[in-house]
């Protein structure tokens, strides 16, 4: 049996996944989405840690993708979900630094996390 593999997206085709109903299952800690969030419609804070206890609170029809600060984090989760049975999983490997660099939407203060680097994709 063949294992399914969670895709890794850039932030631009994030981004439009999400103009088109994808969610945003953001794994950072509270304190850190306290800070700032991702600005779009389908957005669920779940921290990694209570993934497993809190997986139901996800729509499981729907596209998701996860992001974290951690680069391994969105990975880990993406692949978890995908075994528990959700079939449209991706993740965004450093959301957080692609998404800021991009200048894309967020809300709240972004001042600590501002950090001036490419997101590497070619969009």
């Amino acid at each position: 049996m063949i294992m399914k593999q969670a895709k890794d997206l850039c932030p631009t085709a994030t981004k439009k996944r999400t103009e088109l109903g994808a969610w945003i299952l953001d794994l950072r800690d509270q304190e850190d989405v306290n800070q700032f969030r991702f600005d779009v419609a389908n957005y669920i804070s779940i921290p990694l840690k209570q993934l497993e206890n809190r997986q139901n609170e996800l729509p499981k029809g729907e596209r998701i993708i996860c992001v974290c600060d951690n680069p391994s984090n969105a990975t880990l989760a993406a692949q978890y979900l995908l075994n528990q049975g959700f079939e449209k999983v991706y993740y965004m490997r450093r959301s957080v630094v692609k998404w800021l660099a991009k200048g894309f939407p967020v809300i709240g203060d972004v001042s600590k996390d501002t950090e001036q680097t490419s997101c590497g994709c070619s969009h």
